[in-house]
């Protein structure tokens, strides 16, 4: 989804609201997520400890969607 450009990548700018059991969160796109695939998403520490414990590590069943 996100095309090859890394830093400076068009999506980059852009907020999603990312969803998982019930919690909900609002992030800014700023890199693309080299690991990542398909619609996954990768989160900094701070956004992510809002929807789930860090020693989950990778968690599964997470939606999110462009708000602009």
């Amino acid at each position: 989804m996100m095309g090859a450009q890394s830093n400076g990548n068009p999506f980059c700018g852009r907020k999603a609201e990312i969803s998982l059991r019930g919690k909900t969160a609002i992030g800014t796109l700023v890199d693309k997520c080299p690991g990542c695939s398909g619609q996954s998403i990768d989160l900094s520490n701070a956004l992510f400890d809002e929807l789930a414990d860090e020693a989950e590590g990778r968690v599964s069943n997470v939606k999110w969607h462009f708000i602009d």
